[in-house]
């Protein structure tokens, strides 16, 4: 309720709450004028004011959809991941294993081994490996001898059975000379067992210019 002093002017603001039903006495503190005041109209508008804290605006269930989006998101993102995470890992053993067991495999199913060359990818299903094969030339008792040698490995985890070896004398284009079968005093050889073979030709043709050293065929053992 507001007073006015009707001799200075001075307005004040008063409580209604103060006023006694019939009204009061009412002095002005900057004239010190007194008067009867009478009581606040009960239909004058009362003001309330509210301050505004934390007033949402928008849909108040937009962030709670949008943090379960988000988590449902990062989940689906994160069984994606994983699941070309297991398809690569699926994909590499499925390649390790065929690479490891790549010689049962093409002696299961020997067409595999086309498949396998294709790639560049050599399977010895025999299981035994020549390695280090060298030759020297020289003279003995004033007759020429061409010497070869090597090592026979067997490279499995099971023992393997030796046959004779096949050497043969190519000339430049490839066509054969000479050939002869190496016999060999071994017949078989344990998971990492290796022998060293040798054998000799006196008079080796003089066109000679390619070695080839393989084990020998079923056919070409007498």
């Amino acid at each position: 309720m507001i007073l006015t002093c009707p001799s200075c002017n001075t307005r004040y603001m008063a409580e209604g709450g103060r006023f006694a039903p019939s009204g009061r006495t009412v002095k002005c503190t900057n004239c010190g004028h007194c008067w009867f005041q009478g009581p606040p109209d009960a239909s004058a508008l009362q003001i309330t004011i509210e301050n505004e804290v934390g007033v949402a605006t928008g849909n108040p269930y937009q962030s709670v959809f949008s943090s379960a989006l988000a988590k449902r998101s990062m989940l689906a993102n994160i069984r994606e991941i994983a699941s070309w995470a297991a398809l690569v890992l699926f994909v590499a053993v499925i390649v390790q294993s065929a690479y490891a067991f790549r010689v049962p495999i093409v002696q299961l199913w020997p067409k595999a081994n086309v498949l396998y060359s294709t790639l560049g990818i050599t399977v010895n299903t025999r299981g035994l490996d020549l390695k280090d094969v060298v030759y020297a030339q020289f003279s003995e008792e004033q007759l020429p001898v061409l010497a070869i040698s090597g090592q026979i490995e067997n490279i499995v985890s099971t023992t393997r059975s030796v046959t004779p070896l096949h050497v043969s004398l190519r000339d430049n284009q490839k066509r054969e000379l000479y050939d002869w079968v190496v016999p060999l005093p071994v017949t078989e050889l344990d998971p990492g067992q290796s022998y060293r073979f040798e054998t000799r030709l006196g008079y080796p043709p003089v066109e000679a210019f390619d070695i080839v050293v393989r084990f020998a065929a079923a056919d070409e053992i007498e």
